[in-house]
C-alpha cells in the first residue's frame, strides 16, 4: 500500500531487518546509551546514513535474534541528496533496492528494506507498506564480515556497489551470482556448497574474460575459446582467479581439504591446488556416479567447500572494486579482528 504524496521529498527513512553486528562505526547516543556502529556515506548525489536501532543494546538483539531464530528491526537508516535537493520517491526505491542487494551479500542471506518514509519540511507526507521478498531468518555466520571491523566494511561495500550499479554488465553479473551466493551460505548441504561457487566463478570469468576486455588485451578470449574443451572449468576459474590474486594453495591447517589434495593426485594432476581439489569435487556433484558416492568424508567436503566459498567471495568483492577487509572461511584464525585485506587492496 503506497500513501501520500512521493514528489518533492527532503528525506526518507527506513528499516532494515536482521542486519549486521559491528563494534566500530560512529557513536549514536539514544536515551543517554552511546551504540556504536553508524555509518554515513556519500553515494553519487546521495548520503547515506545507517544506525543500530537505539532503543535495545546491538549485543542484547544479537543474543535474542541467536537463540530465537526470530526476524527483527536491526537497524534504521535515513537518505536525502548530497546537495539538499528534493526528489521523487522512485530516485530512493532505487537508491534501497542497491543497498538491500549489498546488505544480503555481505550477510549471505535474503533481508530487507521495510516501511520507507518520505519527508517534507519535517513531516511525512509518503509511505510505502511493502516487503519486496520472503525474508531469511537470522541464522549462521555472516561470509566475510569481521564484527570489529564490520561498520568499515559495510561503508565500503555500499561505496563500491553502488558505483558498481552504475556499470550495467557488472550490475547484472552480480545479481545473477547473488543467487548462487544466498544458496551456497544460507541453507546449502557441504556438496552444494562446493558446486555453487564454480558455477557463479563460471559467470564472472565469462563476463569479465569476453564480454569485459577488450579485443586487444591479452587475456581478453573469444566466446568460443572461453568455451573450448582445452581451457575447461579449471583454466576458466584460473584466469579469473588470477585476476583477482586469490592463492589457490592448500592452508596447512586445513588438514582435511589436504586429505582431498592427496587423493587426487595422479599423473593427470602431479601437484593439485585447492582449486583443483574443488572443481574436482564439483565434478563428482555435477556428474556423479555411485563408485564415488561416499569416497570423501563429510569434513572433507566441507573444507573444500570453505575454500570454494572463499575464491567466489572474493571474486565476488573483486568484481564490485572493493577495497577493505575481508574474514575469509580459510584463514586459521575467525575471530574479531582477525580480517586482512583482500588481495588487490592499495594502502
Amino acid at each position: 500500500m503506497e500513501l501520500g504524496d512521493p514528489f518533492d521529498l527532503d528525506s526518507l527513512t527506513f528499516y532494515l531487518l536482521n542486519g549486521w553486528y559491528s563494534l566500530d562505526g560512529l557513536n549514536t547516543c539514544y536515551d543517554g546509551n552511546e551504540r556504536p556502529g553508524r555509518i554515513d556515506t556519500t553515494l553519487g548525489d546521495w548520503q547515506l546514513r545507517i544506525e543500530p536501532r537505539g532503543d535495545v543494546a546491538p549485543g542484547a538483539l544479537r543474543k535474542h535474534q541467536r537463540e530465537s531464530g526470530m526476524s527483527q528491526v536491526t537497524h534504521v537508516g535515513r537518505i536525502r541528496r548530497d546537495d539538499g535537493s528534493q526528489f521523487h520517491a522512485t530516485d530512493a526505491l532505487e537508491l534501497l533496492g542497491v543497498v538491500e542487494s549489498l546488505v544480503g551479500f555481505a550477510l549471505g542471506r535474503v533481508t530487507a528494506v521495510v516501511l520507507p518514509v518520505g519527508y517534507r519540511d519535517g513531516k511525512a507526507t509518503w509511505a510505502l507498506w511493502k516487503c519486496n521478498r520472503a525474508v531469511d531468518r537470522p541464522l549462521g555466520a555472516v561470509p566475510f564480515l569481521d564484527e570489529a571491523h564490520a561498520a568499515a566494511q559495510m561503508t565500503e561495500l555500499f561505496r563500491a556497489g553502488y558505483a558498481t550499479s552504475r556499470d550495467p554488465l557488472r550490475w547484472q553479473v552480480f545479481g545473477s551470482a547473488l543467487g548462487y551466493h544466498y544458496s551456497a551460505e544460507h541453507d546449502a548441504t557441504v556438496n552444494m556448497k562446493v558446486l555453487l561457487p564454480v558455477s557463479a566463478m563460471q559467470l564472472i570469468s565469462y563476463a569479465h574474460l569476453v564480454e569485459e576486455l577488450p579485443a586487444g588485451d591479452p587475456n581478453h578470449l573469444t566466446s568460443q575459446q572461453w568455451g573450448a574443451k582445452s581451457l575447461g572449468t579449471i583454466g576458466q576459474l584460473r584466469s579469473l582467479l588470477s585476476a583477482v590474486g586469490v592463492d589457490t594453495s592448500v592452508p596447512r591447517h586445513l588438514t582435511r581439504l589436504a586429505e582431498v589434495q592427496t587423493d587426487i593426485t595422479d599423473k593427470a594432476l602431479p601437484t593439485p591446488d585447492a582449486l583443483d581439489c574443488v572443481v574436482r569435487l564439483r565434478n563428482k556433484v555435477a556428474h556423479p556416479k555411485q563408485k564415488d558416492a561416499n569416497k570423501w568424508t563429510t569434513e572433507e567436503w566441507a573444507e573444500t567447500g570453505f575454500a570454494a566459498t572463499t575464491m567466489f567471495n572474493l571474486a565476488m568483492l573483486w568484481w564490485l572494486h572493493y577495497d577493505e577487509r575481508y574474514l575469509g572461511k580459510t584463514l586459521e584464525y575467525l575471530g574479531a579482528g582477525d580480517s586482512i585485506y583482500v588481495p588487490w587492496h592499495k594502502p
